[in-house]
């Protein structure tokens, strides 16, 4: 595993610096797409809330966002404790041939991806919540997961298991919230069958 992933990181970092475009979109979606994804977590909220619907004045509204924010905060404080345990250095660290992008980040530790994980933590709170519009977010999250790689920063297993723990973090605090019952799609089918009754009245 450890001479696949090593070969897997050489070929995408292997990448950089041969277009200049494609190494700027790649900064950028490591250092500020995670925080945009934040943001994004928040429109269905603020759209629904502006046309006035029912599911963004319910009780669910909240618990959406307040998931997410749950869920990357113990996606941060878990990876930190697994980095603690099972150390593994930063790739441009330790080959020769790996190209860095951005500057040191200030942890040495590679394993696992912090960034990685918060952003599919947040994404995967979204989905359970709101799955259409979580689906589109999807992309986003893999693009961070994809940039750590592309700037030499972490190991492709890196943003792997930082996605399967962020995504673990979402499933459980978007159950403890309740995200079966606040399924945007569930709600709305409620209130139009409730409007519809009162127009038959």
């Amino acid at each position: 595993m450890g001479n696949l992933d090593r070969e897997i990181f050489l070929v995408i970092n292997g990448w950089a610096g041969a277009r200049p475009w494609l190494d700027a979109v790649m900064v950028f979606s490591t250092r500020y797409v995670v925080y945009l994804l934040g943001l994004l977590a928040l429109v269905p909220w603020v759209s629904n809330r502006l046309k006035g619907r029912e599911w963004a004045k319910s009780n669910c509204a909240w618990r959406m966002p307040l998931a997410g924010f749950l869920a990357a905060v113990a996606s941060f404080g878990g990876n930190w404790l697994i980095s603690l345990l099972w150390f593994r250095d930063r790739p441009f660290r330790v080959l020769e041939e790996a190209d860095l992008l951005i500057s040191p980040p200030l942890t040495a530790h590679a394993f696992p991806s912090s960034h990685s994980a918060v952003a599919f933590a947040v994404v995967f709170a979204v989905v359970f919540f709101h799955r259409r519009y979580g689906l589109a977010l999807v992309a986003l999250a893999v693009l961070v997961a994809f940039s750590r790689v592309f700037v030499g920063v972490h190991y492709p297993s890196d943003v792997v298991i930082g996605a399967l723990l962020g995504g673990g973090w979402a499933a459980l605090f978007s159950r403890l919230f309740g995200a079966g019952k606040c399924l945007w799609s569930s709600v709305r089918q409620v209130n139009l069958k409730l409007e519809e009754g009162k127009e038959r009245q």
